[in-house]
């Protein structure tokens, strides 16, 4: 989708001017997907990712998340992660931009949830399905493995409704009955996702035409995902790097261009993407190097 294209998907009362505030300080930077990327799969936890985040802090390269979770859930992520910088949610649905006076600003590609909601709705018997809409704070931690605090937030959609199937291999009808409403289907690590005709790519698409206006030189974009709705984002990225889900299976790379298979699921293959994406020796290395006579002090 080019500009014009990601263009007649904003809102315009929701458009950005040029008044917010620079967030690339150098020319690289990092767009990640959350749950079975940065984080891991089924504990949500990020223990092996912050020695590699606490580099990249120091060398200045930001860390954006491209995640399904909402505004919400992202906000105490990036406050618990140290992260700085824009942030995208529920699968493209809109750009945060937090500004340096504690506000926020938008640029919003999504419809109302509550639209995606009466979708469901109306289609829950025929296709046997079930929505967040559909299911208490505590039903939804149960299936994702969340606290009920988080379950709660997770919940508090703007712009997608997440879902289950009873039947997931009737998605692709389902889907089709969809695109004739404008909204789309696509399928993340646990649950299906129903939103407007935006993804994580529109989103990336519109940050990175951002980004090139605060760098005088080429932007270097990475991106790291683990799921089919990352594709869209790890497509338009100049080094694109897939997670392996916990059984070990990578996401099918459908594109006639390089991508990098992390070895491991979850913060500790996100650890090693980062660490051999830009030259930063492992933490083994390290300790290696340390015990190495050369490096012992007399």
């Amino acid at each position: 989708m080019g500009e014009r294209g990601i263009a007649a998907l904003a809102h315009q009362e929701d458009c950005i001017g040029p008044s917010h505030s620079p967030w690339l300080r150098g020319g690289t930077v990092i767009f990640t997907d959350l749950d079975g990327s940065l984080l891991d799969e089924r504990s949500h936890r990020y223990v092996a990712a912050i020695p590699a985040l606490l580099d990249l802090k120091r060398a200045g390269v930001p860390v954006i998340p491209v995640t399904s979770k909402t505004a919400a859930e992202v906000r105490l992520l990036r406050e618990a992660l140290g992260l700085e910088g824009p942030y995208v949610v529920e699968n493209g649905g809109a750009v945060i931009l937090p500004q340096p006076d504690g506000t926020e600003q938008r640029q919003v590609f999504g419809r109302a949830a509550g639209e995606a909601r009466r979708f469901l709705i109306r289609h829950r018997e025929p296709f046997g399905l079930c929505g967040f809409g559909d299911m208490t704070a505590q039903e939804i931690a149960t299936f994702t493995g969340l606290s009920r605090e988080a379950a709660h937030r997770a919940s508090l959609r703007e712009y997608t409704e997440p879902f289950l199937m009873t039947s997931p291999a009737r998605a692709h009808e389902l889907d089709k009955l969809a695109r004739q409403e404008g909204f789309r289907i696509e399928r993340g690590g646990k649950l299906f996702h129903l939103s407007g005709q935006h993804d994580k790519g529109v989103a990336v698409r519109w940050l990175l035409a951002d980004a090139a206006t605060q760098s005088p030189t080429a932007v270097r974009s990475i991106g790291i995902g683990d799921a089919p709705n990352d594709l869209s984002f790890l497509a338009v990225v100049n080094e694109p790097i897939t997670i392996p889900r916990p059984d070990g299976q990578h996401l099918r790379w459908p594109l006639d261009r390089p991508i990098w298979r992390a070895p491991h699921a979850g913060s500790r293959g996100w650890s090693a993407a980062i660490r051999r994406t830009l030259g930063i020796p492992s933490t083994e290395v390290l300790r290696r190097e340390a015990a190495s006579p050369v490096n012992r002090i007399a």
